[in-house]
């Protein structure tokens, strides 16, 4: 969690994150989670198995815009 109030801001209308003290949530909904960060995660995992066992910590996902 990277705490830029800017993108708070921004994206507030796709309600996909929110700001809560020096952390962002993900709560689900709007069009980068529909189903919660957790199904995701569960989504990039499959794709990248070092995920499961940490072995990969990091993961760029470009993605390509709404």
């Amino acid at each position: 969690n990277v705490p830029y109030e800017w993108i708070n801001k921004v994206k507030a209308g796709q309600h996909w994150l929110k700001k809560e003290g020096d952390k962002f949530i993900f709560p689900g909904g709007g069009t980068m989670f529909p189903n919660g960060v957790g199904e995701y995660l569960d989504a990039m995992e499959e794709l990248i198995p070092g995920m499961k066992d940490g072995s990969v910590r990091t993961a760029i996902d470009t993605g390509c815009g709404v």
